[in-house]
Protein backbone atom coordinates (compact mmCIF):
# COMPACT_ATOMS: atom_id res chain seq x y z
CA UNK A 1 0.00 0.00 0.00
CA UNK A 2 2.85 2.44 0.68
CA UNK A 3 3.82 2.29 -2.99
CA UNK A 4 0.25 2.77 -4.26
CA UNK A 5 -0.02 5.90 -2.12
CA UNK A 6 2.48 7.66 -4.38
CA UNK A 7 2.55 5.63 -7.62
CA UNK A 8 -0.09 4.25 -9.95
CA UNK A 9 -0.26 0.44 -9.80
CA UNK A 10 -2.34 -1.52 -12.29
CA UNK A 11 -3.98 1.75 -13.32
CA UNK A 12 -4.98 2.68 -9.77
CA UNK A 13 -3.61 5.09 -7.22
CA UNK A 14 -4.89 4.67 -3.66
CA UNK A 15 -5.72 7.29 -2.51
CA UNK A 16 -5.94 9.84 -5.32
CA UNK A 17 -3.94 13.08 -4.97
CA UNK A 18 -6.84 15.12 -3.56
CA UNK A 19 -7.69 12.52 -0.94
CA UNK A 20 -4.02 12.16 -0.01
CA UNK A 21 -3.73 15.92 0.45
CA UNK A 22 -6.78 16.04 2.74
CA UNK A 23 -5.68 12.93 4.66
CA UNK A 24 -2.21 14.30 5.35
CA UNK A 25 -3.31 17.68 6.69
CA UNK A 26 -2.43 17.75 10.42
CA UNK A 27 -5.53 16.82 12.43
CA UNK A 28 -3.97 16.03 15.79
CA UNK A 29 -0.70 16.90 17.49
CA UNK A 30 0.57 17.64 20.96
CA UNK A 31 0.23 15.91 24.29
CA UNK A 32 -2.26 13.02 24.41
CA UNK A 33 -4.96 12.81 27.08
CA UNK A 34 -2.81 10.47 29.14
CA UNK A 35 0.46 11.69 30.62
CA UNK A 36 2.92 10.37 28.04
CA UNK A 37 6.26 12.15 27.76
CA UNK A 38 7.05 13.96 24.50
CA UNK A 39 7.96 14.21 21.78
CA UNK A 40 4.52 13.36 20.40
CA UNK A 41 3.48 12.25 16.93
CA UNK A 42 1.40 14.27 14.48
CA UNK A 43 -1.59 12.70 12.77
CA UNK A 44 -3.56 13.22 9.60
CA UNK A 45 -6.66 11.14 8.84
CA UNK A 46 -5.40 7.61 9.41
CA UNK A 47 -1.76 8.44 8.75
CA UNK A 48 1.08 9.32 11.05
CA UNK A 49 2.95 12.34 9.69
CA UNK A 50 6.58 13.39 9.92
CA UNK A 51 7.26 14.81 13.38
CA UNK A 52 9.93 15.02 16.04
CA UNK A 53 8.52 11.78 17.47
CA UNK A 54 8.84 9.89 14.16
CA UNK A 55 11.10 11.24 11.46
CA UNK A 56 10.34 9.99 7.98
CA UNK A 57 12.10 11.33 4.87
CA UNK A 58 10.36 14.66 4.29
CA UNK A 59 7.42 16.73 5.52
CA UNK A 60 5.26 15.06 2.84
CA UNK A 61 5.88 11.51 4.13
CA UNK A 62 2.91 9.59 5.51
CA UNK A 63 2.81 6.25 7.25
CA UNK A 64 2.57 4.57 10.61
CA UNK A 65 4.90 3.03 13.14
CA UNK A 66 4.12 0.20 15.49
CA UNK A 67 5.11 -1.69 18.59
CA UNK A 68 8.43 -3.47 18.47
CA UNK A 69 10.08 -1.00 16.10
CA UNK A 70 8.02 -1.55 12.94
CA UNK A 71 7.49 1.37 10.57
CA UNK A 72 6.04 1.78 7.08
CA UNK A 73 5.62 4.97 5.07
CA UNK A 74 5.47 6.50 1.62
CA UNK A 75 7.26 9.64 0.51
CA UNK A 76 5.83 11.39 -2.57
CA UNK A 77 8.81 13.75 -2.91
CA UNK A 78 11.28 10.88 -3.30
CA UNK A 79 8.71 8.45 -4.80
CA UNK A 80 9.69 5.85 -2.19
CA UNK A 81 7.63 3.30 -0.30
CA UNK A 82 9.41 1.86 2.74
CA UNK A 83 8.67 -0.80 5.37
CA UNK A 84 10.79 -2.12 8.22
CA UNK A 85 9.41 -5.14 10.06
CA UNK A 86 10.82 -7.10 12.96
CA UNK A 87 10.01 -10.56 14.23
CA UNK A 88 10.35 -9.65 17.90
CA UNK A 89 8.65 -7.19 20.24
CA UNK A 90 11.46 -5.30 21.95
CA UNK A 91 11.10 -1.95 23.65
CA UNK A 92 13.57 0.72 22.59
CA UNK A 93 14.43 -0.86 19.21
CA UNK A 94 15.88 2.00 17.16
CA UNK A 95 16.94 0.03 14.07
CA UNK A 96 14.13 1.44 11.91
CA UNK A 97 15.13 4.99 12.88
CA UNK A 98 18.75 4.29 11.94
CA UNK A 99 17.78 2.74 8.58
CA UNK A 100 15.45 5.66 7.75
CA UNK A 101 18.21 8.13 8.71
CA UNK A 102 20.64 6.32 6.39
CA UNK A 103 18.06 6.28 3.57
CA UNK A 104 17.50 10.03 4.03
CA UNK A 105 21.27 10.63 3.73
CA UNK A 106 21.53 8.52 0.56
CA UNK A 107 18.58 10.30 -1.06
CA UNK A 108 19.95 13.73 -0.09
CA UNK A 109 23.23 12.90 -1.85
CA UNK A 110 21.46 12.21 -5.18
Amino acid sequence: MSNETIETSSGTRIPDAGTRQRATRVRSEGAPYFAAPGPWPRWGMGFQLDSEARRYLTATSLGHDGAGGQVAFADPDHRVGFAFLTNEMEAGDDRATRVVDALREVLAAR
